[in-house]
C-alpha cells in the first residue's frame, strides 16, 4: 500500500521497538495495519522502554482513527487516499 507504514525501524523514537503483536485480531476495517495484543491497530505494535505494549502511529498512542492509516509519507495519520497520493 504505497506510503503506508510496513516496518518502523526508522519511524519511532529510540525508546520503542516494533514487535509482532500476534495474528488473532478481528479486522474491523480495511484500514487495519497490525495486530497488537489481540486488538486491531491502525499503526504499529510497539514495546516501550518500560515494557508497555501499545499501538502507535508515530507519537500517537492508540493508532489512527476510523478511516485513516498510519502513513510514513506524512509521519502520522491520514486518509487512505491522501497517503497513497503523496
Amino acid at each position: 500500500m504505497g506510503g503506508v507504514v510496513d516496518t518502523a525501524s526508522d519511524v519511532f523514537d529510540d525508546d520503542v521497538i516494533v514487535i509482532e503483536g500476534g495474528t488473532d485480531c478481528e479486522r474491523t476495517s480495511e484500514e487495519y495495519q497490525a495486530c497488537c495484543n489481540g486488538v486491531a491497530c491502525t499503526g504499529q505494535c510497539v514495546k516501550t522502554a518500560s515494557g508497555r505494549i501499545e499501538c502507535r502511529c508515530y507519537s500517537l498512542v492508540g493508532g489512527c482513527g476510523s478511516e485513516q492509516v498510519c502513513c510514513w509519507a506524512y509521519s502520522g495519520c491520514t486518509a487512505v487516499g491522501k497517503c497513497l497520493k503523496k
